[in-house]
């Protein structure tokens, strides 16, 4: 599967997983993806407070290339508790 997104020019995969469970963090290990970041979504529909981890594998041998949009949800996110006072 790898392979064929990067026969496809598809530059980069990311995934994620719940921090409680590890092994899907093996798995993405396994495949050669390495872990960028955590960060904390409200998750839906059962309404509690979860800690992703990312992971990412650049496929056309750019290795600087870190996923932002997840970053600037979370930057909007701490912007928003620290000035507006919502959570």
């Amino acid at each position: 599967m790898i392979e064929q997104l990067k026969q496809d020019n598809i530059p980069y995969i990311t995934a994620t997983h719940d921090v409680n469970n590890p092994r899907s963090g093996e798995v993405m290990k396994r495949l050669g993806m390495k872990y960028q970041y955590s960060y904390e979504e409200q998750w839906q529909p059962k309404d509690f407070l979860v800690t992703f981890k990312m992971y990412q594998l650049n496929l056309d041998g750019n290795q600087k290339r870190v996923y932002q949009k997840i970053l600037a949800s979370i930057i909007g996110t701490l912007y928003r508790r620290k000035y507006l006072k919502t959570y």
